[in-house]
């Protein structure tokens, strides 16, 4: 599934340059500083405030060249590495300077963000430590520790450490917004806000502080609020692609697909999640495609190539040779829909050479579509009779009608901007009591260990066990066939349902993805699925008692 609104300032401040200490007589390794030494660090120093940076590097490769072994040499030609994206020299640098004096408290915090880059979140986390076990009140370093312990998922620990920032310097801006952004993943939403107006009080025109504003609000479901915040985000820089994103998924959860999708277009700017990269030119969408050929980028999620691939028919209409990149897995499924027959692996899109390409989420956009002008809402996605009749003959041995359920998405994507879709599996536990059917799980991967443990284990159809090792696609389409109905929070398998035609129940946290709208218990998508919402936020048991009630009047034949 797409990834929801995106946050910004998760990450700490960037690597500071010694400002403290450089004309002192040191001790040790590095030796006594003379003046004509003292003297060409001073005005390194005022080339670095100067963001001078290449001046600054002269001076200190020629002290290098001199015989100077001080640690701020080093330590500040590291920040100059850092600014130019060269990571891998940047920790030289910094281990040359701890090397000099190994109670380095700024190279240890830089050295924690050069090792973050490359994704070693302990190591980093480790160097951050060090650095507090020198300088406690060390607010860079807390700061730092704080989102790096975030990323890990060491929510209450970065709030710690925010907070201990924000107790030695409460008018700490970077403090409050990361605290607001942890506080955000855990759930404390009107916590989260305060941090975000305290840090917009200190500094009023902070991007991210009113980026991330905008999006607690979005969760709040105050969305007219969100929509004003990223205006002005926008006003302050109209070529900030971030507000630009979130803008479109308030437009769209309105139902303003005209400014939605222009908008939705940002989301390629900076986080945009493509299956495949080319060099090939990209439609302008004015003209015919080069020699005819149009490659179709898959992005996002897998619910997303499901939900989309529907208008790829539509453009082939046009006379337009129409290829379609994404991910192997769904290749079987998508040739059996006859939606594309000409597929390309994220690999294979690489060495493409002739052509041009488009991201397959802009075809709404170019197709002009409408809640009112869905162009395609019947069922499209299609499944070889063989495979049908296959787990038909699984399943013959079940005497009672077959619901097919699945309750958990993607963890990694659920710990920020799709926290709450998932449900526990024992949440389904109320419809077993109201429905004689049987139970067929659709989970796999993460959360189907639930199964094991699982109360009502013994409503589930006899074949389960051959069904939780089959992943393959194409196998899980027919086995949805076979089903009376599905449930289903919002994952992949609601496109996969939803796009068979089948009666489909969709489960939705209290502010869903911008797709289903604010409103309403059917969706223009699908016309065979119906939308139960939570009335409150994380209330599942609400919603499972009105899908239980749901169920007492449910006929195969109506969604």
């Amino acid at each position: 599934m797409a990834k929801g609104f995106w946050e910004l300032g998760n990450t700490g401040k960037s690597p500071a340059y010694k400002k403290q200490g450089k004309t002192r007589k040191s001790k040790g390794k590095q030796g006594k500083i003379h003046d004509a030494e003292r003297e060409k660090l001073h005005q390194a120093l005022a080339f670095m405030e100067q963001k001078n940076y290449k001046s600054a590097e002269v001076i200190y490769k020629d002290l290098i060249k001199e015989g100077s072994n001080h640690h701020s040499v080093f330590g500040n030609l590291a920040v100059i590495r850092y600014m130019e994206n060269n990571i891998e020299e940047m920790i030289v640098f910094l281990k040359k300077a701890l090397e000099v004096k190994p109670n380095y408290p700024e190279a240890l915090n830089n050295l924690g963000t050069a090792v973050k880059e490359q994704g070693k979140l302990q190591e980093a986390i480790d160097c951050y430590r060090k650095a507090l076990a020198i300088e406690p009140h060390y607010l860079d370093a807390l700061n730092n520790l704080g989102t790096t312990l975030k990323e890990q998922g060491e929510l209450q620990e970065a709030i710690d450490c925010h907070r201990k920032a924000l107790a030695i310097q409460p008018h700490y801006p970077e403090a409050l917004n990361n605290l607001g952004t942890a506080l955000k993943e855990e759930g404390e939403l009107e916590e989260a806000v305060d941090c975000y107006r305290k840090a917009l009080a200190i500094e009023p025109n902070r991007p991210e502080a009113l980026n991330n504003l905008g999006v607690a609000l979005s969760e709040q479901g105050k969305l007219q609020e969100s929509i004003t915040i990223y205006r002005k985000v926008i006003s302050l820089n109209e070529d900030y692609p971030t507000p630009h994103f979130n803008l479109s998924m308030c437009l769209l959860f309105f139902g303003d697909y005209e400014n939605g999708w222009e908008e939705y277009e940002w989301r390629l700017r900076e986080k945009g999640e493509l299956h495949g990269q080319t060099s090939l030119k990209k439609w302008d969408e004015l003209n015919s495609p080069s020699e005819n050929k149009l490659i179709l980028m898959g992005e996002q999620g897998l619910g997303d190539i499901l939900q989309f691939m529907r208008y790829i028919p539509l453009i082939r209409k046009k006379r337009i040779n129409v290829a379609l990149c994404t991910l192997a897995k769904l290749h079987s499924l998508i040739r059996a829909s006859g939606i594309a027959t000409e597929l390309y692996s994220p690999e294979e899109a690489h060495q493409l050479t002739t052509g041009e390409w488009l991201p397959l989420l802009s075809l709404p956009r170019h197709l002009n579509v409408r809640p009112h002008h869905p162009l395609i809402n019947k069922s499209y996605i299609k499944v070889p009779e063989e495979k049908i009749s296959y787990w038909k003959q699984k399943l013959s041995s079940e005497k009672r009608p077959i619901i097919g359920i699945n309750w958990q998405g993607n963890p990694k994507t659920e710990r920020a901007v799709l926290r709450g879709r998932s449900a526990p599996l024992e949440t389904f536990a109320p419809i077993t009591e109201t429905t004689c059917a049987s139970f067929l799980s659709l989970q796999k991967g993460l959360g189907s260990e639930q199964l094991a443990a699982c109360k009502f284990f013994d409503r589930f159809v006899g074949c389960q066990e051959e069904i939780n090792e089959t992943w393959d696609f194409v196998e899980n389409a027919a086995m949805v066939m076979n089903c009376d109905l599905v449930i289903t929070v919002d994952t992949v398998v609601a496109h996969l349902a939803g796009g068979l035609g089948k009666p489909t129940w969709l489960l939705l946290r209290h502010i869903p993805d911008w797709r289903w709208g604010m409103a309403g218990d059917t969706t223009f998508w699908y016309a065979s699925m119906r939308l139960f919402r939570q009335r409150e936020y994380g209330n599942w048991q609400e919603v499972m008692h009105r899908v239980a009630l749901a169920l007492e009047t449910f006929s195969p034949n109506q969604p």
